[in-house]
């Protein structure tokens, strides 16, 4: 019988996830998985056991969801209650995982449902903290720039 992996960065229930009234202290991650999906266990293994990510997402809050579950109920960011479920199924995800990041009012700043190896997830949480979201780039942008660089501090 499939189960999700489980975390100790991952937030128990119940998921009262409202920013909408008071901001909170820190970004939320929410990630959409379930039980079984083969690219679910590969993030966990090879991304979220990484030091470094794990390191990066002390500075978030992080929440998981299982996109087959229709009855716990879910306070979302923006203060409407739903099920992962539904929530998943009202999204443009089209794979598993998939990750939403908030900034700390409840604005969704990042989705992503690609492929998210080490260097993309690094990627996506810094774009989160550094807040490039509020000088209008777009996550490409931010990829790109970090990349060069990189690049560049490796060259001097």
């Amino acid at each position: 019988n499939a189960v999700l992996n489980d975390d100790p960065m991952f937030l128990p229930p119940p998921y009262a996830l409202d920013r909408s009234r008071f901001p909170a202290e820190q970004p939320l991650m929410v990630i959409f998985e379930q039980a079984g999906c083969k690219a679910c266990n590969d993030f966990h293994s090879d991304v979220l056991a990484l030091q470094e990510v794990r390191q990066q997402l002390k500075r978030f809050e992080i929440v998981r969801l299982d996109v087959s579950d229709a009855e716990m109920a879910v306070v979302m960011p923006d203060g409407d209650r739903t099920t992962a479920a539904e929530w998943y199924a009202q999204s443009t995800f089209s794979r598993l995982p998939a990750l939403v990041f908030f900034d700390e009012n409840g604005n969704r700043v990042l989705e992503t449902d690609a492929l998210v190896g080490r260097m993309r997830m690094l990627n996506s949480v810094q774009f989160v903290l550094q807040r490039a979201y509020e000088k209008g780039w777009t996550y490409q942008r931010f990829a790109r720039t970090s990349a060069i660089e990189r690049l560049n501090r490796e060259r001097e």
